[in-house]
């Protein structure tokens, strides 16, 4: 397991590094930070594993996958849903988020590891969930709701059960935050108060309208107002940004490539790699060559 992470921090290392920081050492560095904190150092010398060779759990490949999106340093990580591959076009059930297979206990341990990195790095995570527990819900910044394509909430976590039952909806007894979110976007599923029979939205595009004209878009409004203000047209932060990507680029590498090292680093790397996962399952391809 910690072969693969390191891989994937190798390929992200900066060229500048904290003075007097080899690239060798900042690479096993991020490595131990990321294992120490997503709490794989009981499982730093097994295997992965797949459906032939057994390896570590299921909740710690998926903690493994966490690891290796921080050790690549993106801003932006998104864990969205994958489509099964079939013919003729997918159906609903085939649509998996990427707690599937996980019980609960694990999925919030998935998720809480992805809250930790969110927090520590300062990076934005999206993610798509389907039937969320309400401990995994708590765990969000905010809550988009999607209702046949189009976007009916979006806005803090805390408000979004408030704001539906305001529209004129109920949940039902000790039904969770997200469940009574799906249930809202379904016509027999979902429950309206008494009294708003006539005033609760019925359609997508009263749901929309609805949201558009609500506190919470207006929330959402201010925000964007403030991020505009504090970042948007600011030069300096332009030319701050540009003398960073700069100093992350290997002296070696392209210029103006999305790659931070050079070509000849890269095939290094792959070829180390490849060697790594040889050795990791050498029987089956010491019998093929026999």
């Amino acid at each position: 397991m910690e072969e693969t992470l390191r891989f994937a921090a190798k390929t992200r290392t900066p060229q500048a590094r904290i003075a007097g920081t080899s690239r060798e050492d900042h690479i096993k560095r991020i490595t131990n930070i990321l294992v120490t904190v997503l709490g794989l150092e009981h499982c730093r010398e097994t295997k992965i594993g797949d459906a032939a060779i057994r390896g570590i759990s299921g909740g710690e490949k998926k903690r493994v996958s966490i690891a290796e999106a921080l050790a690549c340093r993106g801003l932006i990580n998104c864990w969205d849903k994958w489509v099964k591959a079939c013919s003729p076009p997918p159906v609903p059930n085939q649509f998996h988020s990427s707690t599937r297979g996980l019980d609960s206990s694990t999925a919030l341990e998935f998720v809480t590891a992805l809250r930790t990195a969110t927090d520590i790095r300062g990076v934005a995570t999206a993610f798509t969930a389907y039937q969320a527990s309400e401990s995994v819900c708590k765990l969000f910044d905010k809550i988009c709701l999607i209702y046949e394509g189009r976007m009916v909430y979006f806005g803090p976590s805390d408000l979004a059960r408030q704001y539906f039952i305001d529209l004129g909806f109920e949940p039902a007894n000790r039904q969770t935050t997200p469940d009574f979110l799906v249930a809202v976007t379904d016509p027999d599923a979902r429950k309206v108060r008494e009294g708003f029979e006539n005033r609760a939205p019925r359609t997508v595009d009263d749901f929309a309208r609805r949201f558009l004209e609500s506190d919470v878009t207006a929330i959402n409004e201010r925000d964007m107002d403030s991020y505009r203000k504090d970042f948007i047209g600011k030069g300096d932060l332009a030319k701050a940004y540009s003398r960073q990507v700069k100093n992350e680029h290997a002296k070696t590498a392209r210029k103006g490539s999305p790659y931070i090292v050079s070509v000849p680093m890269q095939t290094r790397a792959v070829i180390v790699r490849r060697f790594q996962i040889l050795k990791g399952n050498i029987a089956p391809q010491a019998a093929q060559i026999l």
